[in-house]
């Protein structure tokens, strides 16, 4: 069983993906300067992560506090 799950990608003019989606996790990866850093502690929180151009790291992942 997974606690994340993708709902939206997106891609910029400069080809980084974006993508948005709820996790459950507490060890959700987040990026220096994110502006959620731990899970809210609710049933789930938003996230939205930069993916590198090459597909292998974070330029910059956030949790967001899920409404409802």
């Amino acid at each position: 069983m997974t606690d994340d799950w993708g709902n939206a990608i997106a891609v910029d003019t400069a080809e980084y993906a974006y993508v948005t989606g709820q996790t459950r996790s507490r060890n959700f990866p987040v990026t220096i300067g994110a502006s959620q850093v731990s899970h809210a502690g609710g049933a789930s929180d938003a996230f939205v992560s930069k993916i590198s151009l090459a597909g292998n790291s974070l330029v910059y992942s956030t949790l967001l506090v899920a409404a409802g």
